[in-house]
Parts: structure tokens; C-alpha cells; sequence
């Protein structure tokens, strides 16, 4: 049996990296059949699903915490509640596999090491999923808002 966990925050790359695992094999409905994608973005009333889901491989989404919190601002989504979500993306409770979709430096590392976890020959160009160019500049204090996540984004 064959389960992946995809926890994300909104616009850090999930839609990149569920289009990267289209042809996954086991890339179906998991309430269908005994395998699959399980897919959720990490806000709290997920959070006790997730728990009981530690057993699988969970691969993860990132971009760099910035460039998340413009398009959070350019959609009018509230900064407070990306600040939650990040936090709750340190906690997770588990070893991800995390995919840093715009650093160049190491995402390809990261995804020979998912394929060799996966048995799988995931390959990309790394262009962008479902990205609009919707972005806001960001103000001193929303930049500090995010300044806590830049070290665990770069580690």
C-alpha cells in the first residue's frame, strides 16, 4: 500500500507539485482504493487528520516565505493567518520530504531524494503551476511578520 501525504500552506507550490505527481501511480481518490495522494492544506481543523497520518511519507511544498506572503497580500488574505500556518508547518511532528519549488540551489537535490524514497522518476523544467503573477509589495512590518520562517524556509 502506497499513501503520500501532501500537507501545504496556501500558494508555496501545491499545485506545482500535485502537477508533478500526475503520473504517479498511485495518484487517485485514497477513499476509493488503499493507496493514494492524500492532498490538505494545514489549517487547524485539519490538524488531528494529519496526526494520524505519521506514518506515511509526507512530501511538502515551499517557497520562499516572502514571496508566499505577496501573493497571500495580493488576494487579500489575511498575513495573521499565514503566520499561524507557518508556524504549524515547523510543528508537523514528523520528517517531510520538503521541495523547495524557486530555490535552484536545492530542489533538484530534494527531488532525487523523494524519487529514491518513492521508487519513482519524477522529472520537471520546474516552471511554474498555476502562478497568475499575482503579487502585492511587501511593507516592513509584513516582511517582519515572516522573518521567523526565512530559517527554517533555508534549512
Amino acid at each position: 500500500m502506497t499513501i503520500l501525504i501532501l500537507p501545504s500552506i496556501p500558494h508555496t507550490g501545491t499545485m506545482f507539485l500535485l502537477d508533478l505527481l500526475k503520473d504517479f501511480p498511485e495518484m487517485r481518490n485514497p477513499k476509493k482504493s488503499d493507496h493514494g495522494v492524500i492532498f490538505m492544506h494545514i489549517y487547524a481543523e485539519r490538524i488531528e487528520e494529519l496526526k494520524t497520518l505519521r506514518g506515511y511519507p509526507w512530501l511538502v511544498p515551499l517557497r520562499h516565505p516572502y514571496k508566499v506572503a505577496q501573493t497571500w497580500k495580493a488576494r487579500e488574505k489575511p498575513l495573521s493567518l499565514l503566520v499561524e500556518l507557518w508556524h504549524r508547518m515547523r510543528w508537523f511532528g514528523t520528517k517531510p520530504y520538503y521541495l523547495c519549488v524557486d530555490d535552484p540551489t536545492r530542489r533538484d537535490k530534494q527531488l532525487a531524494i523523494i524519487n529514491d524514497v518513492l521508487g519513482t522518476e519524477l522529472k520537471t523544467d520546474w516552471t511554474p503551476v498555476s502562478s497568475f503573477g499575482l503579487t502585492a509589495e511587501l511593507t516592513e512590518t509584513e516582511r517582519t511578520m515572516m522573518d521567523p520562517f526565512i530559517a527554517f524556509y533555508r534549512t
